[in-house]
């Protein structure tokens, strides 16, 4: 997908391996991936990454059906790892 003066700021890409799959990259104005991530349907599923408009990574951390689990790291813009957090550890019991 294209601004109105033609610049790219989104990317979609099917997966060859799992066809209901897809790789998804948006961009700043400048052109630096600001995000990139994975989605089965309407979905997250898979990695997330954020990026800060100096390239450096933001956040990262895995989702599935659109809810975190696993360990996230969060990222000062200087590229020092600010704090980790994990999701999705503890069962409420009801499955």
């Amino acid at each position: 997908m294209r601004d109105e003066d033609g610049t790219v700021y989104k990317r979609v890409f099917t997966l060859s391996m799992d066809p209901n799959r897809e790789r998804v990259e948006i961009y700043f104005k400048s052109g630096i991936l600001k995000e990139l991530y994975f989605r089965k349907g309407d979905s997250l599923d898979g990695l997330r990454q954020l990026f800060y408009n100096s390239g450096m990574l933001s956040e990262s951390g895995n989702w599935h059906n659109d809810r975190r689990v696993g360990e996230f790291r969060y990222y000062r813009e200087d590229g020092q790892l600010d704090c980790v957090q994990y999701y999705g550890l503890l069962s409420d019991g009801s499955r």
